[in-house]
């Protein structure tokens, strides 16, 4: 799925705010201003107030002003989005701070703004991983585990006041009472008031934003069990998989990410099995001495190589078959799982022909 200005960008959502930004521009510029300069005319004169024609010309002139400001927002926002489409490129996931540093903003008025788009549907399936401070472009949100006897940083959601609505309701209100206290203009300002907020909060819904919070890890390193085989080799295990999610935080690519998170997975399952079944540690000494740390070679070499400024035809090439074989190593490391199961499909095989043999016998006698 490729994600650029043109195909990335939810067309409806686009034209809604472009829609919506023109007619708050019209309305600020043409519309509004005859109704208040009539209105003026209309109280002001009425009351026979000098003060009164300009304190509606005044108010008006704020409301005009404001309504001006959010229609040009929501054009700009369509403007913004474009930008980020290029940045989230063809990845599925893509690093906050990477966005960070292209549009040079803060945390805070970055994941707002993307925050605002998802609810608008700028990106469709777009989500937020926390803890590894990723935008999500597609169900591939399930975040890796999290490494312990370290102190993790992640993000944290926060809801700010729905700002611009609440001052599109008082700044409707004030604009429209300021013409007279009469009962029938009241009731009249009071639904412009709730009208304006529920058109801002469709438009400007409450910010969401991100906030950096220490967090605690899920992960431990295994604790020892007196078997010193079993030890090293679990201890091996977890020093290979904390290099692999911190590789996994570092590369960008795709094609390694997944299988990355799809071999971690994997190596998780069969920690937890040679450490109920210690006999097992030497079906795993090719895999624990071979297979795996060769793996994490070929993934640092990846990471070398894709962080090189001018990527030539050789290092283009060489990334190209890493992501081969990652692909590659995810069938091995499912293998190596399926084969400490090997014993158990023998006694399973074993057993049931003595059923069967037992059951013939039975049917031959009757």
């Amino acid at each position: 799925m490729k994600f650029t200005t043109k195909r990335g960008v939810n067309k409806k959502a686009k034209i809604a705010d472009w829609v919506f930004g023109g007619l708050a521009i019209a309305m600020s510029i043409v519309v509004f201003p005859v109704i208040f300069f009539v209105l003026a005319t209309m109280f002001g004169v009425s009351q026979d107030s000098a003060g009164g024609f300009f304190r509606i010309i005044l108010c008006g002139s704020f409301f005009c002003s404001y309504w001006g400001f959010m229609g040009f927002k929501a054009i700009f926002r369509t403007e913004r989005a474009g930008r980020y489409a290029k940045i989230f490129d063809s990845y599925p996931r893509v690093k906050l701070s990477q966005v960070l540093k292209s549009e040079k903003k803060s945390l805070q008025v970055v994941s707002s703004d993307l925050n605002s788009m998802k609810q608008l549907g700028y990106f469709g399936d777009m989500g937020f991983d926390l803890v590894y401070k990723e935008v999500v472009l597609s169900h591939h949100g399930e975040p890796l585990p999290q490494i312990g006897d370290e102190s993790l940083t992640v993000y944290e959601e926060k809801r700010g006041v729905p700002l611009y609505s609440g001052l599109a309701g008082v700044i409707t209100s004030i604009a429209f009472l300021s013409a007279a206290f009469h009962w029938s203009l009241i009731v009249f300002s009071v639904l412009l008031a709730v009208g304006a907020i529920f058109l801002a909060l469709r438009f400007f819904p409450a910010p969401v934003y991100f906030v950096e919070v220490s967090g605690s890890s899920s992960l431990r390193r295994p604790t020892a069990t007196g078997i010193g085989d079993l030890d090293g080799m679990l201890g091996s295990i977890f020093d290979n998989k904390k290099e692999m999610v911190r590789l996994s935080e570092s590369i960008a690519a795709a094609k390694i990410r997944e299988p990355l998170r799809e071999i971690l997975r994997v190596l998780d399952q069969i920690s937890a099995h040679v450490s109920e079944n210690p006999d097992k540690v030497r079906t795993l000494r090719q895999f624990s001495g071979y297979y795996l740390p060769t793996t994490v070679n070929f993934l640092q070499t990846y990471e070398e190589l894709e962080s090189k400024p001018d990527k030539g035809e050789n290092i283009n090439a060489a990334l190209r078959k890493i992501e081969e074989v990652a692909g590659n190593m995810v069938s091995v490391f499912k293998q190596e799982y399926d084969d400490l199961f090997c014993d158990v499909e023998m006694d399973i095989s074993a057993e049931v022909s003595v059923m069967k043999a037992i059951i013939k016998e039975n049917e031959n006698i009757i």
